[in-house]
């Protein structure tokens, strides 16, 4: 591999036998690489990082492949890592953990995490403590492959600078309470993403009056915003900055047919800057009902008009 001394980004995609045979490459050969993207490995059975040892600008790593072991991870330089991408391969909670304990400069960071018995029981429980894990952490997305009480060790993160929090699933989960403290502990929080999360009414009324700086917000699953959430968030006492909004309204009773109208109301009563509130200007909905829905009429037009409202029907 010619000019590997230059090399600042590295990608590397599909074929396991080349990924191999760099990451055995001895240290110091790549002194510049700051970042190495490993996609598309599905089955590729990592156990190198002798190349990644002498790399002391590295501080960007995402490896889009299923079979990583915890002990191959704890071979890397992770206390040089910003941003950590492992969208793939599932990690228990004390997993994730450890790895986060033995990462501390971590800014963005992405695990598929799964309630599963650890690889690495003696390391990774070595490294998790009963007390709070303390982390800067800015940006953190989980995508879940078990029940969200399933993985309740990760409460004990502390995170007093999270900005961005995206929790998501491949099924339907219910949310669980626990989650509220360590996302909402920063007060700074600008991204909320619950994805195929179901979170309650009352529960979706907590977070958001706990997330006053929220510019993104985005729930799929769970009830919709109740019509006094619905009110606060049109005069700007709740939510003032947000710019983003994706949501579902779905209809479950006939009390519930004129959730679009309220919807559309509040985004309206925004527009008119009548209020401290800033305008929603991305708003994307899911309407899930086999009824009649009033309000879609009224949706149509305010998108002629120039509204950025996209809508799906499920």
């Amino acid at each position: 591999m010619p000019h590997l001394s230059r090399i600042k980004k590295f990608h590397l995609d599909r074929s396991g036998r080349t990924v191999e045979a760099f990451l055995a490459l001895p240290p110091g050969l790549v002194p510049s690489l700051c970042s190495l993207e490993i996609t598309d490995n599905w089955a590729i059975d990592l156990k190198h990082s002798a190349v990644l040892q002498g790399a002391p600008n590295f501080h960007e790593l995402l490896l889009a492949a299923s079979q990583i072991t915890p002990a191959w991870i704890y071979t890397l330089p992770l206390s040089q890592l910003t941003t950590l991408t492992l969208p793939y391969a599932r990690f228990a909670p004390d997993q994730v953990l450890a790895i986060m304990k033995l990462s501390p400069n971590l800014i963005q960071c992405t695990f598929a995490v799964a309630a599963v018995a650890p690889l690495n029981p003696r390391l990774s429980s070595s490294l998790v403590l009963a007390a709070p894990i303390v982390h800067n952490v800015q940006s953190l997305t989980f995508d879940l492959h078990s029940k969200c009480d399933e993985v309740y060790e990760i409460q004990q993160l502390f995170l007093p600078h999270l900005r961005h929090f995206i929790l998501k699933s491949g099924r339907i989960l219910d949310w669980d309470n626990w989650w509220a403290p360590s996302i909402l502990r920063s007060g700074l929080l600008e991204t909320l993403v619950l994805d195929d999360i179901v979170v309650s009414s009352q529960q979706l009324g907590q977070l958001l009056h706990g997330t006053p700086h929220l510019l993104e917000l985005g729930i799929s699953s769970g009830r919709m915003i109740t019509p006094p959430v619905l009110e606060e968030m049109a005069s700007g006492a709740l939510l003032p900055k947000l710019r983003t909004l994706r949501c579902l309204i779905g209809v479950t009773d006939v009390d519930d047919i004129g959730a679009l109208d309220l919807h559309l109301d509040m985004l309206e009563k925004r527009r008119e800057k009548t209020t401290a509130a800033s305008h929603i200007a991305d708003v994307q909905l899911k309407l899930m009902t086999s009824q009649r829905i009033s309000g879609v009429t009224r949706l149509g037009r305010m998108v002629k008009e120039g509204w950025n409202i996209q809508h799906v029907w499920q």
